[in-house]
């Protein structure tokens, strides 16, 4: 952002590096699957007016979050999306301790291109 302040993200890494050993960890879709049953995707709980002035419509509430699978098996849990994200953080981390690999639900599919083109 303009007249802000960058994030020290680089000269930080750089200093944790120093003293630990890091590992860098992709966030893709981290925060989309379910920490629980980690098979259904989340989707926004709730919908509210929206509070801008001038301004129509619905708006999503983001930090709660419900499981499309979950939900409906048992009693509807409601999770907060950050604390979703890092138990998803913290299983990748294990599976990669463990098994050396990452699970198939949290990686990107590849483009496939055509031999014929």
């Amino acid at each position: 952002m303009k007249n802000c302040m960058p994030t020290p993200n680089k000269s930080l890494k750089d200093l944790l590096a120093k003293h630990f050993n890091l590992c860098i960890v992709d966030e893709f879709k981290t925060s989309k699957m379910c920490s629980f049953c980690l098979e259904g995707e989340t989707c926004y709980y709730k919908q509210r007016e929206n509070p801008r002035p001038f301004r129509e419509g619905m708006v999503n509430i983001h930090g709660l979050l419900t499981c499309t699978k979950c939900s409906k098996s048992s009693h509807s849990h409601l999770m907060n999306r950050d604390l979703n994200g890092s138990r998803n953080i913290l299983y990748l981390m294990k599976e990669w301790i463990q098994h050396r690999k990452r699970p198939t639900i949290f990686c990107r599919k590849s483009l496939i291109i055509s031999q014929d083109e």
